[in-house]
Parts: structure tokens; C-alpha cells; sequence
């Protein structure tokens, strides 16, 4: 496979025209020069057409390609199909990198070459303007069963092996182990991504490096536009759980096992509204997916309402039960604000 780059950029885009301009200036300046962008509009209505042809003018290694809204994960996957770059980086069109970035990276590539998968810190900001780095938990080289040991505590404290944003992906080992992003999934897709890559890597490497900025509190972000799919993020843990197997010890197991718990009473409790059929069907799933089967058999006894009318497919109770909830939830909020008005 010959490459016409080291690097392929590929930054998906959806009305993010406020900040684009920001974002692909930053890329411009930089000081390591032998990379592409590939820009992949998912239907923009905004004047994010307009600065990509901007920059597309002044350089030859932008490009540029439109389609119909279909979600990021086709987005990246089409960046991946159009990338010519040896090692692959994905960057938000809302997010910025600093000047030295892709050197700094293209350093610790060169000198431990050799590795499919290289992760690295980055730097969250803020709406206020504040700065928080985002530690790695490993620094070098480390077998896959390390990262097992205190994967879910990791995961759980700042999602650094979900984010697509600070890692370096070698092209031939996505496409030689056929990895791509899941276009079902409509939350945490990076995550359930990385998921199948780590389930087959043996080794990966970790390095220092700030250079990527975060923007968090984004106007018109994924995450404040959608309501939370509850049962995708349970299905993305239950790989999880598959994966880890045996390998990692009792506490840690407890915590992932919470996890999914936790993520299956918010499907129910969490629902916009409150279906009989919607009802029918997660209860339907939950009784017959081996994994989660397992697990709410073990938990019988919960003294977890959900999970107790769940375990027992008392499906019309557990509509009366979140219809009352809601109501409940509702007047209680309604009191707390008019007491806050007086």
C-alpha cells in the first residue's frame, strides 16, 4: 500500500461554520507539513461549504466532499475511504490543534515506529476560558492486558480511551482487520469503535501530548442536540464486558457490571415519553441477550425497583410505575421552582 502522506486528517462537519474557520486555520499552521485534510460535509446547511472552499483554494492538500446527513461515523468512514495518509488522526471541526501538534506526534511515531495505535493527552477549554489537561494513565509502550487491569476506572473517570480526537491510527491495521465506525450507533460511536480495535491489538502506545485543544460547551454539539440512546451505550459496555472477560479482577468487574445496571434503568427512567411498546421491546431484549440475561439472574433480589419489575416481565406495572414516577418528578420540580419565585 503506498502512501502519498504520513498523515491524513479527516474531519467530519456538521454546521460548524462558526468555528471551522478556526479549526483549519490552526491545521495550516503547522509546523510539521507532510499531511492532507480530508473535510467530509454530512449535510450542512450553514456556510461551512463556503470556508472549506477557502482553504481548498490556498492549499492543495485540503479537500473537500458533501453529502446528505447520515451521521459522523459515515462521515469518518468516508474520510477513511478517500484517505491516502499512512497513519490516520481525526480532528472535531469545533476543536483546534496547536502549531507544533503533528510534529510532536510524527517525533514519537518515528522513534517507536511499529505500533497500530498511539494515544496521547489533550487539553479541554472552556466556555470561560480555563484550561484542564487530560492525563494518559501509561506512559510507553504496554501490552493490551494492562490497559484490561483498570480499564473501566480509567473509562469511567475522563472516557480517555473512547475519544477518536487524541489517538494516531496506522490505515493498514484498520483496513487489513476490516474496523470501522459502526453507523448504527448514534452515541459513543468512537468508543464502540475502539472497542473491536483493542480486542485485537496486543500492544499500544502512550506518549505525552497537550497540543490538541477541546472545546467543551460547543453550540450545537452532538451531545446537547440528542437524547441519550441508552440501549445503544448499554450494548457498547456489554462488548465491553466480552472483552475483559476473566481479566480483570472482582472490583473491577463490580464497577462494569453497575455500569450496565445503571444503563438499562435509564432507558426506562430516562424515556421522553412513556411507551407501552417501547416498553415491550427493551424488556424483550433485555430477557433474551445472553450477557445481560446473566447478569440481571444475579440480581434478582435488587432491591432496584427497574430491575426488580424487569427481572420479573412485569411489563404493565413498570408502565404505571414510570408514568407515575414522571408525573411525580414533574410536580415535585414545578414546587421547587414556584418556592424559588417567592
Amino acid at each position: 500500500m503506498d502512501y502519498n502522506y504520513f498523515f491524513s486528517i479527516i474531519i467530519p462537519i456538521y454546521n460548524k461554520g462558526a468555528y471551522l474557520d478556526r479549526c483549519l486555520t490552526s491545521i495550516l499552521q503547522q509546523t510539521y507539513n507532510n499531511f492532507e485534510v480530508i473535510m467530509i460535509d454530512d449535510g450542512s446547511n450553514d456556510n461551512s461549504s463556503k470556508i472549506a472552499n477557502k482553504f481548498i483554494k490556498q492549499d492543495t492538500r485540503f479537500s473537500y466532499y458533501y453529502h446528505k446527513n447520515q451521521g459522523v461515523s459515515h462521515s469518518r468512514n468516508t474520510g477513511i475511504k478517500y484517505s491516502k495518509g499512512e497513519y490516520l488522526l481525526f480532528i472535531d471541526a469545533d476543536d483546534s490543534i496547536n502549531p507544533t501538534y503533528l510534529f510532536n506526534i510524527w517525533q514519537h511515531i518515528t522513534e517507536f515506529p511499529s505500533y497500530p495505535i498511539y494515544v496521547f493527552s489533550l487539553t479541554k477549554i472552556f466556555s470561560n476560558g480555563s484550561k484542564e489537561r487530560l492525563s494518559i494513565p501509561y506512559k510507553g509502550s504496554k501490552e493490551i492486558n494492562i490497559l484490561k487491569e483498570n480499564f473501566i476506572t480509567e473509562q469511567e473517570k475522563n472516557g480517555i480511551y473512547g475519544f477518536v480526537c487524541n489517538k494516531v491510527i496506522n490505515k493498514k491495521f484498520i483496513i487489513k482487520n476490516r474496523i470501522y465506525f459502526d453507523t448504527t450507533q448514534k452515541i459513543a460511536e468512537d468508543l464502540s469503535f475502539f472497542i473491536k480495535c483493542y480486542s485485537i491489538l496486543k500492544n499500544i502506545y502512550f506518549f505525552e501530548e497537550y497540543g490538541y485543544n477541546y472545546y467543551q460547551n460547543i453550540i450545537g454539539s452532538a451531545l446537547q442536540n440528542r437524547n441519550v440512546d441508552y440501549c445503544s451505550l448499554t450494548n457498547i459496555y456489554i462488548e465491553i464486558y466480552k472483552w475483559l472477560g476473566n481479566d480483570i479482577n472482582q472490583l473491577e468487574k463490580e464497577k462494569l457490571i453497575n455500569k450496565i445496571k445503571n444503563l438499562i434503568c435509564s432507558s426506562f427512567s430516562e424515556m421522553q415519553k412513556i411507551k407501552m411498546n417501547k416498553i415491550n421491546q427493551y424488556i424483550s431484549y433485555y430477557s433474551t441477550e445472553p450477557t445481560i440475561k446473566s447478569i440481571l439472574k444475579s440480581n434478582q433480589n435488587s432491591d432496584n425497583l427497574i430491575l426488580y419489575l424487569l427481572n420479573k416481565k412485569y411489563n404493565i406495572t413498570l408502565f404505571y410505575y414510570l408514568s407515575i414516577r414522571k408525573v411525580y418528578i414533574y410536580v415535585k420540580l414545578w414546587i421547587i421552582r414556584s418556592w424559588r419565585k417567592c
